[in-house]
């Protein structure tokens, strides 16, 4: 389980900063306002093209991961979906057949001492429900 959360979190960190580049060619004011966060970091990424171009380098591809981000009616929240193709091992070991699948709440908050904005993951306790979570009915107290 270790290995798993490790891996996610690398995974959060990359696409983090995949979305940052993504949108560099965009003009971003210097004050943004949660909101305008959240309206940028929400779609849908993965690395496709990277996993292609390792497989066709070395034969050894990195791990294909999808993560979709999904506005709630919250606007200092969001849902991380993420979705990562692993090896069957350590898929089995986290209960898989070949995937690995998680969900984050995402709160956007402005920092005390420098009005900057954090990212700040919260996994969420789900209890036994295994019906979807739905963005728009999202209640930060689950």
């Amino acid at each position: 389980m270790l290995k798993y959360s490790i891996v996610m979190r690398l995974s959060i960190v990359a696409v983090l900063g995949f979305c940052m580049s993504a949108q560099a060619n965009q003009k971003i004011d210097t004050v943004m306002s949660i909101s305008d966060v959240g309206a940028l970091l929400a779609g849908r990424y993965e690395n496709t093209q990277q996993v292609t171009q390792g497989s066709a380098t070395s034969g050894r591809p990195p791990q294909h991961v999808t993560i979709t981000i999904e506005p709630t009616q919250k606007a200092e929240w969001e849902l991380w979906r993420i979705h990562m193709d692993v090896d069957p091992a350590v898929a089995e070991s986290a209960g898989s057949a070949t995937s690995l699948d998680a969900v984050w709440a995402m709160n956007i908050s402005p920092r005390e001492y420098d009005r900057s904005l954090s990212l700040i993951s919260y996994t969420l306790s789900r209890a036994g429900n295994a019906a979807p979570l739905d963005a728009a009915a999202f209640d930060q107290a689950q």
